[in-house]
């Protein structure tokens, strides 16, 4: 019978593995980071111990007949914990694989549900108002519009449902479907308020000139894994995220531009381009995942700042993006009609 042994981190009893099954953190790479820590700052001098001086005699000051004087001790330098660096791309592009490889059935079969989720409630709801206008005398175009209305408002939640399900099998390598399923369903109405917050905010910083909408991307990319793994919501997922993401911000943003442009060159493949993509969206996410993990491992749990004000601006910056395009469009469009209208004044002056 395998010995178990406890995870030095929160002394969950387990069986010898890399990953500890309660708090996630990476053994190995918290036990280096702990030697690392408890490691002497260079350049700090550490004092000679003197050993203990045995009863009934004395110390060398003894026969001196003044007292000792102490030599002044300076302080000690505070304590800096070294930054660790994060797995490799190449390496993160192999674990990623080959928990890809022993998960594919489950993560494909649940991205696609998500996505078969969505067109069924979307189906059933038109050809409901098809059928209401054989039996009544409304207009048709306006029954099938409704019901596609209310169909994707439907549909929308069920997706929300099997992502949520896909998540937490992406989080989980123990879950199979109907488990991340039953998850999934537990979380519904958090995955959608994050999604909602998280689309909306990220949106707005890509409508404020690009480089805002990619800083929020990275900074809020692994708010749906905290809110799977941690049951952080809304807006703490998010700003929990950003919280991990300190101090590791170009690191991360070159993984998540790679994995992208992959991501993007196999969706542009003529023809097979479509169905590469499905396949490639777990690996994505398992690699996303990875990197969270390397961050937890490195940082623990974070705290973070999640006061109603600091939830505000990041909900005000984001709303900024939607004002300032309108205004902007609405600035060139007035200086155009302007400049026209001083044109035509000019020529009917002519």
């Amino acid at each position: 019978m395998e010995e178990k042994f406890k995870c030095p981190r929160c002394g969950f009893e387990q069986l010898p593995t890399e990953d500890c099954r309660k708090c996630r953190v990476n053994i190995p790479k918290y036990i280096e980071l702990q030697k690392r820590r408890r490691a002497v700052p260079s350049g700090e001098v550490q004092q000679p111990k003197l050993s203990p001086t045995p009863e009934g005699t004395q110390g060398p000051t003894a026969d001196s007949g003044k007292p000792s004087k102490e030599e002044p001790v300076p302080p000690k330098p505070p304590e800096i914990s070294p930054q660790m660096e994060l797995t490799g791309i190449g390496e993160l592009f192999e674990r990623s694989w080959k928990i890809f490889k022993s998960r594919i059935g489950t993560l494909i079969v649940l991205y696609l549900l998500s996505a078969v989720f969505f067109i069924i409630p979307v189906g059933i709801f038109i050809g409901i108002g098809y059928l209401f206008s054989l039996f009544f005398s409304v207009d048709k175009t306006a029954l099938m519009v409704s019901g596609g209305i209310v169909g994707m408002v439907a549909g929308m939640i069920a997706a929300s449902w099997g992502y949520a399900a896909f998540i937490f099998a992406v989080a989980d390598e123990v879950l199979g479907i109907g488990d991340s399923l039953e998850k999934g369903g537990q979380k519904i109405g958090a995955f959608i308020w994050l999604l909602s917050t998280l689309g909306y905010i990220v949106m707005g910083g890509f409508l404020l000139f690009l480089i805002p909408g990619v800083m929020f991307a990275v900074w809020f990319t692994f708010s749906q894994f905290i809110l799977a793994r941690e049951d952080e919501r809304g807006m703490n997922a998010l700003l929990k995220s950003k919280e991990y993401v300190r101090g590791y911000f170009w690191d991360i943003l070159l993984r998540l531009f790679i994995i992208w442009l992959v991501s993007g060159v196999i969706g542009i493949v003529p023809i097979i381009g479509p169905i590469l993509s499905i396949l490639f969206m777990p690996f994505m996410m398992i690699f996303i995942y990875l990197i969270y993990e390397d961050l937890r491992s490195i940082k623990g749990d974070v705290a973070y700042s999640s006061s109603t004000g600091e939830k505000f601006k990041w909900i005000g910056i984001g709303t900024l993006g939607y004002v300032v395009v309108p205004l902007i469009v609405i600035a060139i469009m007035g200086a155009s009609l302007v400049t026209s209208l001083y044109f035509l004044k000019e020529m009917m002056n002519r």
